[in-house]
């Protein structure tokens, strides 16, 4: 068990029985899938096909463990090998599937349809990482607006009132998700809301905090010291700066739950 292990590094969350009953499973992926949260944070099961013949059933979403969601996939995913192979594939299949669908949420963030509906269309997770990055960069476009350098950019684009227009229209965006609450809305979309308020209201009280410091430079400690998410077009992939530090994306599924900051 301990090769098994050392293959799926996540097994070593399972006990021993359940592993056992995970490896005597292994060629069918259905009784399998009753041990999926148990080595996902937030993954139920994997909705499967029905194959025919001895062939092994394809994967079409993810089911979430926490809250009412699930992440269709855009290819099937084939169980195929031996059961620490294919659980690492699922692994691979997570962060994949996740990738594509933040930048189609970003493509779509743009469109006529207004935020507070725009979030219903994609997964909860998805949706705060597309508004995060969205918030980072609109933060940074009123810096640069901020910047009274010599130069003819800045000379033409100056806006000594850029930060405070800002402020201004994200308590607008923050009084319309807080609207959109007396909607009749279901329970999974009621959470994403709630989420998103709870990440704007963070946000909001992040640029008062800039404009009431007088800060007019993107590198000054208050925003550089803050957990900022960005699309980075040079990887064409979202990344996590804080400081002088930066990640990838872990693209984790964590479900529909809720949300700190």
């Amino acid at each position: 068990m301990e090769s098994k292990r050392r293959a799926f590094p996540r097994f070593y969350f399972v006990s021993t029985a359940d592993l056992l009953d995970i490896l005597s499973n292994g060629n069918n992926p259905v009784k399998v899938m009753t041990h999926m949260n148990k080595c996902f944070q937030a993954i139920e099961k994997l909705t499967l096909d029905s194959p025919s013949g001895n062939t092994r059933p394809t994967g079409k979403e993810i089911i979430s463990c926490v809250g009412k969601e699930t992440i269709k996939f855009k290819s099937g995913l084939q169980l195929e090998g031996k059961v620490e192979e294919y659980m690492n594939l699922i692994i691979d299949k997570m962060r994949s599937e996740l990738r594509l669908h933040c930048f189609d949420a970003m493509k779509a963030y743009c469109n006529p349809k207004p935020r507070h509906e725009w979030c219903f269309d994609w997964s909860s997770q998805l949706g705060l990482v597309v508004n995060q990055i969205y918030w980072c960069s609109e933060v940074e476009e009123a810096f640069e607006a901020l910047d009274n350098s010599d130069d003819a950019y800045h000379t033409l684009n100056h806006d000594p009132l850029a930060m405070k227009k800002y402020s201004e229209q994200q308590v607008q965006q923050l009084s319309d998700l807080i609207a959109s609450t007396k909607r009749n809305l279901d329970k999974p979309q009621r959470q994403k809301i709630m989420n998103m308020i709870t990440i704007d209201a963070h946000s909001r009280d992040m640029v008062i905090g800039l404009i009431d410091n007088n800060e007019v430079r993107k590198g000054c400690f208050k925003w550089m010291s803050q957990l900022r998410t960005y699309w980075d077009t040079d990887i064409d992939d979202a990344v996590i700066r804080i400081c002088d530090a930066s990640f990838p994306y872990g693209y984790e599924y964590l479900g529909n739950g809720g949300r700190l900051v």
